[in-house]
């Protein structure tokens, strides 16, 4: 465990100088949110923006800097920094969305737009799923491909993003707000909400699992 959170700090000394550019970026999305008055599509486009950047910005520094080599030398299993690498990832995606969620609600309750804590909280949970389903796919596609031919894993997060907005779309037509539906769906089924968290586990644990088989298999 200890070498885990070792991983994952070092990883946070790869990315730290880009939590500017980040943060300018989730200024975007806030803006984007304000537009379209919809705080469930912006905390989805923020953690779309957030997953498709704070996921490959350890493997670039990694390339750039070639650490790696200083990795050989340290007591470091390389499932710990499998690990450790998970852990940091899914810790910035927590960490960006409750940050997220406090600003765009802050700024929509500034502004006049009423919004509830409910709505908040199905917007976080939506976009959190969507953030954690598509680092699952991302991260071994990364370690298998490195950080350039591993960028095209970005068009995860982006499928991510347009089918929310395809099947809120849809949702619109019918007279129906996609919070009312999640809303509605979590009021009437919790185990809805279980069987969701359960399969967003599954998917990490096998995720994890794949990458450390790919980190053996090219040593």
């Amino acid at each position: 465990m200890h070498n885990t959170m070792k991983g994952a700090y070092l990883d946070f000394l790869l990315v730290k100088e880009y939590f500017k550019t980040i943060i300018y970026l989730f200024i975007i999305s806030i803006v984007f949110a304000v537009s379209i008055r919809s705080i469930s599509a912006g905390m989805v486009t923020a953690m779309t923006i957030l997953a498709m950047r704070v996921v490959s910005l350890p493997f670039e520094s990694e390339e750039r800097t070639e650490i790696n080599k200083f990795y050989d030398i340290i007591p470091m299993l390389r499932s710990q920094r499998v690990y450790g690498r998970y852990f940091f990832t899914i810790l910035i995606g927590i960490l960006g969305a409750v940050f997220s969620v406090i600003i765009q609600s802050i700024v929509f309750l500034s502004i006049g737009i009423n919004i509830t804590i409910i709505e908040s909280m199905v917007g976080l949970g939506i976009s959190l799923c969507i953030y954690l389903f598509s680092i699952t796919l991302q991260i071994p596609f990364f370690y298998r491909y490195g950080a350039i031919k591993g960028r095209l894993a970005v068009v995860f997060p982006i499928i991510g993003l347009g089918a929310f907005y395809y099947f809120s779309g849809k949702l619109v037509n019918w007279g129906i707000t996609p919070s009312t539906a999640m809303i509605s769906i979590l009021d009437n089924s919790i185990v809805v909400g279980l069987i969701l968290l359960i399969f967003i586990i599954v998917l990490l644990i096998i995720s994890m699992q794949v990458t450390i088989k790919t980190c053996i298999s090219r040593k």
